[in-house]
């Protein structure tokens, strides 16, 4: 969804949209984005921004932090609603094989070389990278499966009309 201004205060819209789309925390910058990946059509009207005549902004580091934080929460409510295996598993996937490496890595230092691996920081960091890959992957299966069973309870088609017996 392409905006000049994402960031506008200045929200108008149908009250089934306002009903429909989250509206929380500093989720107001992306109202339109989810509004639009819900289905609903969205325009940009031009506002007139006048300057500040008193004060000064509060718009610092923290709100750019916070912001950050509801940006991955809108990618995972838009885009991985119906596969979070696709999101969990492919950070798991890119953590597992960045650990891999290291631990590849310091596996050839250990071999090859008469230095010890046991007390360098980065046997720790492959270790965690690879462990954090394994959780997130597994996590991400288990999401896909309770995706999968609301699908399969709302499918009229999956659900069992009756029982044969064939004894």
């Amino acid at each position: 969804l392409k905006l000049r201004d994402h960031n506008c205060g200045l929200k108008v819209a149908r009250r089934e949209v306002f009903e429909a789309v989250p509206f929380y925390g500093e989720m107001h910058r992306y109202f339109a984005a989810i509004a639009h990946a819900q289905g609903f059509k969205v325009v940009e009207q031009s506002v007139n921004h006048r300057p500040r005549l008193f004060g000064r902004s509060k718009f610092g580091l923290e709100r750019y932090a916070r912001g950050g934080l509801d940006l991955i929460t809108v990618l995972g409510l838009t885009r991985y609603t119906n596969r979070p295996a696709h999101l969990f598993g492919g950070v798991g996937l890119v953590m597992g094989v960045l650990g891999m490496a290291i631990l590849a890595y310091l596996g050839a230092i250990w071999l090859f070389t008469d230095q010890g691996i046991g007390t360098r920081p980065l046997l720790t960091l492959g270790v965690l990278m690879v462990l954090v890959g394994v959780q997130l992957i597994s996590l991400g299966v288990l999401a896909e499966m309770m995706v999968r069973r609301e699908v399969v309870r709302e499918d009229p088609l999956s659900r069992v009309v009756e029982m044969i017996d064939l004894d």
